[in-house]
């Protein structure tokens, strides 16, 4: 009877002794000395309780009791035993990682029911430092323009597992890459990055840092790989678009290419029709049939060619044409005379002058003259001028010109005589004039009479 009440009282204790602690981690370092702490307020009797540390570690995997009350079952660790003072530590004498890197339990557990009273957890770390990171595929990665690829950073060893973080060279942002612990300090932990690089990113640095708690505050392992990407054909063409040559003389269409690797030659065309594979395609005296457009293209056969469209324009001065080198009108009639031109660029000005009419100055291709009168006859000039602006040449201006003469019908005027008193002597010649004022249009007929009364 009195046994069954002790054992009631025992297990009531349990209930309400029983204590435990969330797991602390120690770092500690290769042949170092430690103490693993355990202690307790309650009193525990050796006879109603036992005590024990055990140890689990993953490389190799095992799990085993390492003391055992004041019993150490390894000579790598001493037990400090006093219960009645609230200690039981676990003293560690020349600590490895083979032997001591992983989680320490110190438990006192109730004899008869099993049930633990108390415990205390450690995960230890034996410290120890990483090996140099290297690079896959290489410190020269071989890519290609948009093809997805990896670059694995790997590091074998290091107790805990490193810490692996990619950047590129230039910047200090971390990117995102896939981490696989390695575990042990004899497997490799690796970091990748996944790119897709563009022709921005042919020769671009890439560098892994390398780190964990073993190295000390400031010290790195690094590596760097540097991208050798090839990349599709970017097409420009020139010397400048649009390339405006003056009629009559030599074009040169050049085409630059910037391809990796790089293409032998090009393909020129227009409208479909290929007319060359040089870089810098001439056309000697060129006409206005020439002009339009010119594609170059490339392949360095990545798969993806390259083009670009070069416009030609070609320039030449005004062709000034009048519809007739001569215009009848009557007296009182409205005259319009067109004056048609082609150019290239367009007239900035078309004017109409009056020969020995320095003030007649009149704007636009079509000369209105309103009420025609016989003074309004004679020669008009229609005269236009362009800019000329042609590549390799100083801009200049250019001047086209036409005549038409505008005949007014008109009656003539008085008709006069000059010398209107001449003065000869006898036996001598003379010339006498007829003319009229306005001298009338068509051309009038004069006749002669002589005054006999006189």
């Amino acid at each position: 009877m009195f046994a069954m009440w002790r054992y009631f009282l025992i297990g009531l204790t349990l209930s309400t002794l029983t204590s435990s602690q969330a797991d602390e981690s120690l770092d500690t370092r290769e042949n170092a000395d430690l103490t693993l702490k355990c202690r307790f307020t309650d009193h525990y009797d050796a006879n109603d309780f036992t005590f024990y540390w055990a140890r689990w570690t993953a490389n190799p995997a095992q799990f085993d009791n390492v003391a055992i009350h004041d019993v150490s079952l390894n000579s790598g660790y001493k037990p400090d035993y006093r219960p009645k003072h609230g200690i039981y530590d676990l003293q560690i004498k020349n600590a490895s990682y083979i032997r001591d890197n992983g989680r320490f339990e110190c438990r006192i557990k109730a004899k008869g029911t099993g049930a633990d009273v108390h415990q205390e957890f450690y995960n230890l770390t034996v410290l120890t430092p990483p090996h140099p990171p290297v690079i896959s595929p290489g410190n020269v990665a071989i890519a290609t323009e948009d093809v997805k690829m990896e670059l694995t950073c790997s590091s074998i060893g290091g107790s805990p597992d490193p810490t692996i973080t990619w950047y590129r060279e230039g910047t200090n942002t971390p990117l995102h890459a896939v981490v696989r612990s390695g575990g042990s300090k004899d497997q490799p932990t690796n970091a990748t990055l996944t790119l897709q690089p563009r022709r921005e990113d042919d020769g671009a640095k890439y560098k892994c840092i390398v780190r964990n708690r073993a190295m000390n505050d400031g010290q790195r392992l690094e590596a760097t790989a540097t991208l050798n990407v090839n990349y599709f054909p970017r097409v420009d063409v020139g010397p400048e678009n649009p390339l405006r040559v003056e009629r009559d003389r030599t074009a040169k269409l050049e085409c630059n290419v910037d391809a990796k690797p790089k293409v032998p030659n090009v393909r020129w065309t227009r409208d479909g029709r290929f007319i060359s594979s040089s870089l810098v395609h001439s056309i000697q005296r060129v006409s206005t049939q020439d002009a339009g457009k010119y594609t170059c293209s490339a392949d360095n056969g990545l798969g993806k060619s390259g083009e670009s469209v070069l416009i030609l324009d070609i320039l030449y001065p005004p062709t000034v044409v009048i519809e007739s080198k001569t215009r009848e009108a009557e007296e009182g009639e409205t005259v319009n005379i067109r004056c048609n031109v082609t150019s290239n660029p367009p007239p900035i000005t078309i004017e109409w002058l009056k020969e020995g009419s320095p003030e007649f100055r009149y704007s636009g291709e079509v000369l209105t003259l309103s009420s025609v009168r016989a003074e309004h006859a004679g020669s008009y000039i229609c005269r236009a001028v362009n800019i000329m602006e042609s590549y390799g040449q100083e801009r200049s201006e250019r001047v086209g010109n036409s005549t038409v003469a505008l005949l007014v019908r008109h009656r003539p005027g008085q008709a006069f005589i000059t010398p209107n008193k001449p003065i000869v002597h006898v036996g001598n010649g003379v010339t006498l004039t007829c003319s009229a004022n306005p001298p009338g249009w068509p051309v009038p007929q004069y006749r002669w009479f002589r005054d006999m009364d006189g």
